[in-house]
């Protein structure tokens, strides 16, 4: 898994490979509920998305309207 890329005020940001992995799902199905409006994001160029994990998990538990189970940050 890619280091995580980014702390600020204890906010981490995860790439699309690694909110995938965090939530046992394709790196597909995070773009098509990206796509779809399910996750929020911010972009930082034609194909570099970044998802804050903790707005990830209240999203996905919202969509899917069940706790997320959720790997763990670090290894």
């Amino acid at each position: 898994m890619e280091k995580l890329i980014a702390m600020q005020n204890n906010t981490v940001w995860l790439t699309t490979e690694e909110a995938a992995e965090r939530l046992k799902v394709s790196k597909q199905t995070i773009e098509a509920w990206r796509k779809g409006g399910w996750l929020r994001y911010v972009q930082g160029g034609p194909k570099l998305f970044r998802y804050r994990s903790d707005y990830l998990d209240i999203d996905v538990e919202k969509k899917l309207g069940v706790k997320a189970f959720l790997s763990p940050l670090t290894k």
